[in-house]
């Protein structure tokens, strides 16, 4: 009397709604009324990122005001502006703004 075991663990051909999910990405409901529902994508704008891009930028231009002085600094960037336009925008973004010279003053009084 040899019992016949059984498999607990059966697999089953998957439907055309789950094969058709599996390749496309989205849902079709096969029936009285077939719906597409497209895959949710989830866009968010990396602000973390940027924050620590703005803050690095800043820290550099401070590191430059301090390390050749504000004066020098500032005739170097007035060189930069009478070149051509990348130097131009560059002269623009490395002007000495109020937030960068109270971060050289702070570090230089160290």
């Amino acid at each position: 009397m040899s019992q016949s075991r059984q498999n607990p663990v059966q697999w089953h051909e998957p439907s055309f709604e789950d094969r058709m999910k599996a390749i496309y990405g989205v849902d079709f409901n096969v029936g009285q009324r077939p719906v597409l529902r497209p895959r949710q994508i989830d866009v968010r704008f990396p602000f973390a990122a940027l924050f620590v891009v703005v803050g690095l930028f800043f820290v550099l231009k401070t590191i430059a005001v301090t390390s050749i002085g504000a004066d020098h600094f500032e005739e170097q960037r007035l060189a930069m502006a009478q070149g051509t336009l990348p130097e131009q925008i560059g002269a623009a973004l490395l002007k000495i703004d109020p937030l960068t010279s109270r971060i050289a003053t702070f570090v230089s009084a160290d």
